[in-house]
């Protein structure tokens, strides 16, 4: 047998004294882009790009972010990859983005979408290996650890050992964070460390946003409550900003031919659009005149504090008509026509008849059936 000597790689990852060099991590940074580019993501919209980051994406580097203190440089890169994915459907890092990333890890009720933050949630998950060094978990390199480095000394008060590798020295280090979090008893349940308490404490914290009902507790189709996000936060590539960095750029509306084309225009200003709301407002029995995205917005605002079936139709209602006029506006740009309204709202109802509750189909039957409210 061939003797091996440090660094080598064990079960797929390198193994080292010294801490991970950018060039030893490359691996798992290929491994996201080769993932990427084998996907068939031409068909794919923002909200299933979303999804493939939060759930495949994110999922490998996770092995290694459990074991390594990974440079943050390498953190950044794979969050570029994500970035990259999320906006243009491929892996190579670009400046495009309709909106900035570190918003995108907020909360959703801080206008975000619970995107774990890479670095955070590294150390987040490294705290769980000084868990096992200060409680001698049954592990051979722990029980070493103590044998070597602390014999009958307490390890949260030890002074950290000069001689020791980098990354026992860094962890070390990481026992006044976790100090500064309130402790272990603060990250604990089941008597051992979690995770997500520790990257609960250390994510960055922001203002919630006035319009965080509506998109929490929106039951539309992914796609469509992303939609109504972009144009919450004005981030859709209507006209108005497209004149921002291109002044050559016609500003007047693909739909009407008439108004500059914005997000308060588009929805539900010019007539194709207003058609189509007015019609959801009458089944709704709201007896008010239709208006403009951000006097609608409010409108659906003041009414998510009830929780009765007509405010949850309201919200659904509003994200698929969002999508729906978006959609029409491109068919109109790469197409030249687009939908009748009729039809479009005929489209909308029976998109959120497939997705709301058993009850709020009942409603929904009744009233679009000339019941009465």
């Amino acid at each position: 047998m061939v003797a091996s000597t440090i660094p080598f790689k064990y079960l797929g990852v390198p193994l080292s004294l010294k801490k991970l060099t950018t060039q030893q991590c490359k691996p798992l940074v290929n491994k996201i882009t080769s993932r990427i580019e084998s996907w068939a993501v031409r068909f794919l919209s923002y909200a299933g790009r979303l999804k493939l980051i939060k759930s495949v994406l994110f999922g490998i580097q996770t092995y290694w972010a459990q074991i390594f203190i990974l440079p943050k440089k390498i953190m950044k890169e794979i969050e570029s990859r994500f970035k990259a994915f999320l906006w243009t459907g491929k892996a190579n890092p670009t400046k495009k983005s309709l909106v900035a990333w570190k918003t995108i890890c907020f909360l959703k009720s801080c206008g975000g979408w619970n995107v774990i933050e890479l670095c955070d949630w590294n150390i987040a998950a490294i705290c769980k290996v000084l868990w096992d060094i200060t409680h001698k978990a049954d592990s051979l390199w722990v029980k070493w650890l103590h044998v070597y480095y602390f014999k009958a000394k307490d390890f949260w008060t030890a002074a950290i050992p000069q001689k020791g590798s980098w990354v026992l020295r860094k962890l070390m280090k990481y026992r006044s964070l976790i100090k500064d979090l309130g402790g272990w008893n603060s990250v604990t349940g089941n008597n051992k460390v979690q995770i997500k308490k520790v990257y609960a404490k250390l994510r960055q914290q922001a203002d919630k946003v006035p319009w965080k009902r509506i998109i929490c507790n929106n039951s539309a189709s992914l796609r469509s409550v992303f939609m109504l996000w972009l144009a919450n936060w004005n981030r859709l590539m209507t006209k108005d900003r497209i004149l921002t960095w291109n002044q050559a750029c016609d500003p007047i509306c693909f739909m009407c031919l008439q108004e500059n084309e914005s997000v308060q225009h588009l929805f539900f200003l010019f007539n194709y659009s207003s058609r189509i709301w007015a019609k959801v407002l009458k089944i709704l029995n709201c007896s008010k005149p239709v208006q403009g995205f951000k006097q609608e917005a409010d409108w659906a605002i003041k009414r998510s504090r009830r929780t009765d079936s007509i405010s949850r139709l309201h919200f659904m209602f509003l994200a698929e008509a969002v999508h729906s006029i978006w959609l029409q506006r491109n068919n109109v740009l790469f197409n030249g026509y687009c939908d009748p309204a009729h039809t479009v709202f005929k489209q909308l109802v029976y998109r959120v008849a497939c997705r709301c509750s058993n009850d709020d189909k009942k409603k929904l039957f009744w009233i679009t059936n000339g019941g009465a409210l």
